[in-house]
């Protein structure tokens, strides 16, 4: 009697993860149709997708972003309830080369 019930115990969760396992996945919405119409939506005109980049323009020269050095990195300065951070925290947590009107609208007074 042992032996079933030990073979019961080990039995029984194996055969409900191996019945949930062949359960349909997916609960078709959207259809399998309307998933392909936007993947095929995605592609874009050259085939690379969402990922399409446009030709600079001639005389258009990209630069890398400058960062911000790892020794001043997330360096802020005191947190308080009342005031929270400052606009001058954001020189440590963007990128150097961000104009002064794109940091006043991630800062939030």
């Amino acid at each position: 009697m042992r032996t079933f019930l030990l073979i019961l115990t080990i039995s029984a969760p194996i055969g409900f993860l191996a019945l949930s396992a062949s359960a349909e996945l997916g609960s078709d919405n959207p259809t399998d149709a309307q998933l392909l119409a936007e993947r095929l939506t995605e592609a874009g005109s050259s085939g690379s997708g969402i990922f399409d980049i446009q030709v600079p323009d001639a005389g258009q020269v990209y630069q890398p972003a400058g960062r911000v050095t790892r020794d001043k990195f997330g360096v802020v300065g005191p947190f308080t309830l009342s005031a929270g951070l400052q606009l001058q925290d954001l020189d440590n947590l963007v990128f150097p080369g961000t104009s002064p009107a794109d940091k006043a609208n991630l800062f939030e007074a």
